[in-house]
């Protein structure tokens, strides 16, 4: 055909204007530019013919025109783009396209590819416009019987080596994108063609000398793929990303499978290629390497997506490298676990934490386990992703389960998750499934966004839901996971609740949502047995110590669980609430010592004054130097729980003094008793005096051996105490006078009150019937404000609530037991300053500290039957001090010099750490018993 001249030719003439002076501006202002190439089309009254005459024409002329520069090219490439997406759908415009450019390789070489890429070296603007020429001879899809596919792959394979291998540089996102779209058209038409995969003029045969140098420069490229989250209403964006997305991972998906002929050249290939990813993750997770300042993105979670699970298990030696640092280790993991956790993504992250397991690498596990399970929980409110992150949550909560705070960080999400699962598993009973069909292989622009705003947009239930519910279109594809990961995730709950007892507060939101569903909580033997089958049993005898700063309360701190040691913090936290001991521990105790000091050194007044201050300072070290270990550990313990920084002190230093018995020479608030025996036969009476740190209360044998139901008022235990026992049968009783075993009465008679009353119930007994320790989960109701206790001195020997007889006690601090066993269960505490008038209540368990009130413990064996209270500590009302600060009364107490001088180093040794923003640091690892 002829083509127009130049000086008729509306394109060039067009070209030439808008490649001259300002012509970048021209060419960057997009949608000025898109009108200029419409009216140009329109110019030619739609006459594609004359159109595409023009165009040849306009190639032809342009390597002449040297002023011109490489805009030029670019300028035809859109004007092919244009053009082409116009009339792509009338075969005969196809045609027409497809014959202009001749049915030989040298038409395209020299009107193409050497003036664009030899010359002017817009590599970008060639693969354009022959991707279009493909697409037109090939008939958009369609068939054309002359149609050459084997040149054409090794005419694309020449174009292709040569610009991946002399131009890498230049390689970008969008010349990779017409690569791939090329190549994954060719293989295309090779399957119509009936052209096997294992042919030597197959597109992968003829591609595999670059076929992994192209890979790389895919994934290179994928991996900083960025993802523009505030254009989610721009539909032209959108699409875009998941064009390129879908036609990279395609592309490398048919260089890693299609080659069936050769297993070990193709799994050699994955190999490199997941390798070179790897390579691409660790030198990103190098925060010191300046060079890094493209970022990887979920983008390339897709590389995981496609790989094969069998492989993943070669993978690991890469994790175990002991190159590799473990803060490095902790950046790309920790990213595994933002990016959408599809059923295979959440394969690679099992196995890495089985990895880390094997290799004891536990710091770092610990880390991952407690820092990445809200990113992967809120994941569960995409249904694509549902199945692989619920797997991931409940191999972690019930692999992790010596500790409860991975399950704790995330349990306020459970109620949520249980409330959009079952609104969806209700409205889906009487739909029938419908499954997606085909394979999808990448993951798109929406389950990217949806997962974003999941992790850093919506964290109250009603927003959480209002998107869930939004964002997932077509639930009935997913009618199966969703009903079996709901009960999947009931159980999962039941068993955490079980395993973690003893936090009524925290899991009563829980517990109410499991009920409003009518879910049955499974038989404890089959809640054991879960946990027997997912326990990471490397991890049984470690402690990991959280050494984040701050604190819910300043002048109060959790106690580290160091391995079943929660009885012995919540006697700890109750006496450090007891706030004349911790007052006398903290500072009255050295201010003895200082008085005594004082007055010795005074009496030497002869000597100079430097000397005196010496011998002071020596005097003070050597007697804490001779305290006994136990009191100094304790008095430090305490200094912690008044003055650390930390959300929790560790008390491994006091637990390795507890066997050392010691006396401080003070006196012990206790009780005064004294035992009456009287004979019945010579009515002789025996008086033994005894004293005793707390009041131990039984339960009367009747309502042991009957199984007694309902309650019990707290005096009721306490008068069936000191009622009158008969020694009788059995229990006869050894009469000094009459020198032989008589019948007899003993009573107890309180002599003297404590100033702080102990009160322990004995809720455990041996049942002779299974011949084992039983627990009494009889609630018992005792006063808050109004225990009146009266001694034998009184004139009485009883308690009561009314009266203005006796002494006057308050409660100020409650031990909790949860569980049914003596050998399996959880203590912690309800306790507010012994010397505070106000109800300033606040829970200890064991890291945990929140403020609380009454109503809180009071009402808790109404819903969790076996929290029940085990100790309770009062205080004579009398001895309250007037400071009603319900907050920082105890701050208000003074600490002495040499116990706030530990505290503070420490303090300044966690800020340092805490600026260096190392995850890492934030745990320490020991050995409950080393």
């Amino acid at each position: 055909m002829t083509n127009d001249n130049s000086d008729g030719n509306l394109i060039y003439i067009f070209i030439r204007d808008h490649s001259s002076h300002g012509s970048q501006q021209h060419i960057d202002n997009g949608a000025q530019l898109e009108d200029g190439i419409n009216d140009l089309i329109s110019m030619y009254h739609h006459d594609y013919h004359k159109i595409l005459g023009s165009l040849i024409g306009c190639l032809e002329q342009l390597p002449k025109e040297i002023s011109l520069s490489k805009q030029s090219y670019i300028l035809v490439s859109l004007i092919f783009n244009t053009v082409y997406h116009k009339y792509k759908n009338e075969q005969h415009f196809n045609t027409i396209l497809g014959t202009l450019f001749g049915t030989d390789d040298d038409t395209i070489t020299n009107l193409l590819y050497k003036p664009i890429v030899t010359v002017n070296k817009d590599i970008q603007s060639f693969f354009n416009i022959y991707y279009i020429i493909l697409l037109a001879r090939i008939g958009n899809g369609s068939g054309n019987n002359h149609f050459d596919i084997n040149s054409s792959i090794k005419q694309f394979f020449q174009f292709t080596k040569t610009c991946a291998t002399l131009y890498t540089k230049a390689l970008n996102v969008d010349i990779l994108f017409n690569i791939s779209n090329i190549f994954t058209l060719l293989y295309k038409q090779e399957q119509l063609e009936n052209i096997s995969n294992n042919s030597n003029n197959s597109i992968v045969a003829v591609f595999k000398p670059i076929s992994m140098h192209l890979v790389k420069q895919l994934i290179q490229h994928l991996s900083t793929l960025s993802i523009d989250f505030t254009k989610s209403n721009n539909s032209v964006y959108v699409s875009k990303y998941d064009s390129i997305l879908q036609s990279f991972i395609e592309t490398i998906f048919i260089f890693w499978f299609s080659n069936t002929s050769n297993q070990l050249s193709q799994q050699q290939s994955i190999e490199q290629g997941m390798r070179f990813m790897f390579t691409l993750l660790i030198q990103n997770s190098d925060s010191s390497d300046s060079a890094n300042d493209q970022p990887v993105t979920s983008s390339i979670a897709n590389i995981l997506n496609i790989s094969p699970v069998e492989m993943i298990p070669q993978f690991m030696s890469i994790i175990n490298s002991e190159n590799i640092a473990e803060s490095q280790l902790y950046n790309i993991l920790s990213k595994l676990t933002l990016w959408p956790l599809t059923n295979v993504n959440s394969k690679w992250v099992l196995e890495t934490f089985n990895s880390l397991i094997k290799s004891k690498r536990l710091k770092l596990l610990a880390s991952l386990v407690n820092e990445c399970s809200k990113s992967i929980i809120m994941q569960m409110f995409c249904l694509e992703l549902l199945s692989g992150s619920f797997n991931i949550l409940e191999r972690m909560l019930l692999g992790y389960q010596h500790s409860p705070d991975s399950f704790h960080s995330v349990i306020h999400i459970f109620p949520i998750v249980i409330e959009f699962l079952s609104a969806l598993d209700k409205k889906l009973a009487v739909v029938p499934e419908n499954p997606d069909q085909g394979t999808t292989y990448y993951i798109n622009y929406a389950t990217q966004l949806l997962v974003y705003k999941l992790l850093n947009q919506v964290t109250e239930r009603k927003d959480i839901l209002l998107l869930a519910l939004r964002s997932n279109l077509k639930p009935q594809r997913f009618k199966t996971a969703i009903s079996e990961t709901l009960k999947g995730f009931c159980r999962l709950s039941w068993t955490l609740m079980h395993h973690h007892t003893g936090y009524p507060e925290l899991y009563s939101p829980l517990y109410d949502k499991l009920l409003a569903i009518n879910s049955e909580s499974p038989t404890e033997f089959e809640m054991k047995m879960n946990l027997k089958n997912n326990a990471w049993t490397s991890l049984d005898s470690i402690v990991y110590d959280s050494v984040r700063v701050g604190r819910t309360l300043q002048d109060r701190s959790g106690l580290l669980n160091l391995g079943n040691t929660c009885y012995m913090n919540s006697f700890l936290q109750s006496l450090y609430m007891t706030t004349p001991l911790s007052q006398y521990l903290l500072y009255d105790m050295d201010q003895k010592v200082i008085k005594r000091l004082t007055e010795t050194l005074a009496a030497t007044s002869n000597q100079d004054k430097s000397k005196v201050e010496q011998e002071f300072e020596k005097g003070l070290q050597k007697d804490i130097m001779l305290r006994p270990t136990l009191l100094k550990q304790l008095q430090i313990l305490f200094g912690n729980m008044r003055l650390s920084i930390k959300e929790s002190t560790n008390p491994k230093m006091f637990l390795t003094t507890l066997p050392i018995e010691f006396q401080t020479g003070q006196q012990q608030d206790s009780f005064e008793f004294e035992q009456h025996t009287t004979c019945r036969k010579c009515l002789n009476l025996s008086i033994k005096k005894e004293t005793f740190l707390e009041l131990s209360l039984s339960f009367p044998p009747n309502l042991i051996q009957n199984g007694g139901s309902g309650s019990l008022e707290l005096e009721t235990l306490i008068k069936s105490y000191l009622d009158t026992e008969e020694m009788v049968g059995d229990n006869k009783y050894h009469c000094d006078k009459c020198q032989s075993l008589q019948d007899a009465d003993k009573q107890i008679k309180i002599i003297d009150t404590p100033d702080h009353l102990i009160i322990a119930i004995n809720r455990f007994y041996f049942n002779r019937e299974t011949k084992s320790v039983s627990k009494i989960l009889t609630p018992i109701n005792y006063p808050i404000d109004d225990l009146v206790f009266n001694s034998s001195r009184s004139g009485s020997n009883n308690f009561n609530r009314i009266g203005n007889d006796g002494n006057h006690y308050k409660l100020y601090a409650v031990i909790m037991h949860s569980g049914q066993s003596i050998h399996h269960g959880h203590y912690f505490t309800y306790a507010r300053p012994s010397a505070s008038k106000q109800n300033d209540w606040c829970l200890f368990n064991d890291s945990m500290v929140q403020l609380s009130d009454t109503n809180s413990f009071k009402s808790i064996s109404n819903r969790f039957q076996t929290d029940v209270p085990y100790i309770l500590f009062y205080s004579k009302s009398s001895s309250s001090s007037p400071n009603n600060n319900p907050i920082n009364l105890l701050d208000q107490q003074p600490v002495t010099t040499w116990i706030k001088s530990i505290i503070q180093k420490e303090n300044n040794n966690l800020l340092s750490k805490s600026k260096n923003n190392n995850i890492l640091d934030q745990y320490q690892i020991m050995k409950p018993d080393s």
